[in-house]
């Protein structure tokens, strides 16, 4: 009886875990917050193998990069037209003066080339910090419908449904312990 609640208790609490980790990770995909984190799935294999596809890049804000540095950036809707709103995790290889103005030149570490399109720093979202292989996989997964009810609707549902027992068990506790009390009462009063 011991191993079985130990393996429930297990469970419960890696169902917890779960669902604050992809709540947490699916936020910082795609909200903007105070300290500039943001997560992005990386779908190419254009930076392998630096950072595999289905990797998650870890990305943060910075008011200056570096040749060098990883940096991740929105595609800039008039050249990019196809994809509006996608961005795009490269290696910065050179900062180019273009008229009075810095741009970046970018080059995938799997490419043979730089991009063809310099990048305005303002498109810049971020450095990466670090990325986590696989991990983007999960995320995907978290977004679409099913991986929604898989990932979150089911363990959050699990949850509440063993905290509503555990209530209901606390419940009929403190019923018994009322109807001892009064009964405890009754038996007094016929006595006296």
């Amino acid at each position: 009886m011991k191993k079985l609640k130990f393996i429930t208790n297990t469970i419960y609490w890696i169902c917890i875990l779960v669902v604050i980790l992809v709540a947490l990770s699916s936020a910082l995909v795609v909200f903007h917050n105070p300290i500039g984190l943001r997560m992005f799935v990386v779908s190419s294999g254009s930076m392998e193998p630096t950072i595999k596809v289905g990797s998650v890049a870890l990305v943060q804000t910075k008011s200056e990069y570096q040749v060098q540095d990883i940096i991740t950036f929105q595609n800039d809707p008039q050249v990019d037209f196809k994809k509006p709103g996608s961005t795009t995790t490269h290696r910065l290889v050179e900062i180019k003066k273009v008229g009075d103005k810095n741009m970046f030149v970018t080059k995938g570490d799997a490419n043979n080339a730089p991009d063809s399109e310099n990048r305005d720093p303002g498109l810049v979202l971020g450095k990466v910090i670090f990325s986590l292989p696989y991990l983007g996989y999960l995320i995907a997964f978290a977004q679409t419908q099913v991986g929604l009810i898989i990932l979150i609707v089911i363990p959050a549902t699990m949850i509440i449904y063993s905290e509503l027992m555990s209530i209901k068990k606390e419940v009929i506790k403190i019923g018994k312990k009322i109807v001892k009390s009064k009964e405890k009462e009754e038996k007094q009063d016929e006595e006296i």
